[in-house]
């Protein structure tokens, strides 16, 4: 509890203190964790990083509004640094920040384009580990593992004599198969609006959604929007067989009950991602 109040003072205070962005530095810093810091968002400045490290970054206006929100965040090489937004403090539900993790050695800059039309913030970020000293390189290693590799960052090995730092190589994703909870719509039903001047709206039959089913839209189902077609057709003075009609149609897909499937993916046992996630990703 004592833990909370002070983390809610210090963010408190430095909203209060905070000033425009032109000229936000990181001289408020404060430690989260071992790896972890909340600071002032750097505009056109540029920070350092240790691969696996986290900067949370604060982005206020000269009265300390949080501008987080008004801004789509995104990395120039995401596989150096990953950029996602958060809240600064799970108890500080009103503070926003950018969160940037440090992935491997690299450089890749931060930007943010704002949703309203205003100038794009960016701050580049150097992912690197400390050079090896003279005394370092002449050093006979004993190497421990302090910052373990995953599939999404690599890792640091650190010396137990001489403390010298070097990257472990990230990890290919290992794939197991799971099965997996997946809640989707249990039918779908097609609505078409005439916009011709007669105001009608036709339906599909209820469509079962089955997994591995193709939404409605695909028009992949058949019958049944074969069927609303065909009414559209006679309700306009034809014998039903005219069904690619032209015109003006706004049409649009209802989503009807719930179910929740068990269906089979591949899940990654290092990100807990599933495969199809990944790729996308890519």
């Amino acid at each position: 509890m004592k833990h909370t109040k002070t983390v809610k003072a210090v963010i408190a205070m430095m909203l209060t203190l905070a000033i425009a962005l032109s000229g936000a530095t990181f001289d408020e810093t404060i430690a989260a964790d071992a790896a972890t810091t909340v600071e002032n968002f750097n505009q056109n400045g540029e920070a350092t990083m240790k691969p696996g490290d986290v900067k949370k970054l604060l982005v206020m206006d000269k009265s300390g509004k949080d501008l987080v929100e008004t801004y789509k965040w995104s990395s120039s090489d995401s596989s150096v640094l990953k950029v996602e937004s958060d809240f600064v403090d799970d108890s500080v539900d009103f503070t926003c920040c950018v969160y940037v993790t440090a992935l491997k050695n690299g450089t890749a800059t931060i930007t943010g384009k704002s949703i309203y039309g205003y100038q794009s913030l960016t701050m580049t970020v150097s992912v690197q580990l400390a050079k090896a000293t003279a005394k370092q390189k002449k050093c006979k290693h004993t190497w421990k593992t302090t910052k373990k590799a995953t599939c999404e960052r690599t890792g640091i090995k650190t010396c137990k004599k001489c403390k010298l730092q070097e990257s472990i190589a990230k990890k290919e994703h290992s794939y197991v198969k799971k099965n997996v909870a997946v809640t989707m719509p249990e039918y779908y039903v097609t609505v078409r609006e005439c916009r011709c001047g007669c105001g009608k709206t036709f339906k599909t039959d209820k469509v079962p959604n089955y997994y591995g089913f193709k939404f409605a839209t695909d028009k992949s189902y058949g019958e049944a929007y074969t069927k609303m077609l065909r009414e559209i057709d006679i309700a306009h003075g034809g014998d039903g067989s005219n069904i690619n009609l032209g015109g003006s149609y706004v049409e649009w897909e209802d989503q009807i009950g719930q179910q929740t499937v068990m269906i089979e993916k591949y899940i990654c046992k290092y990100c807990m991602n599933s495969r199809d996630e990944i790729e996308a990703k890519k």
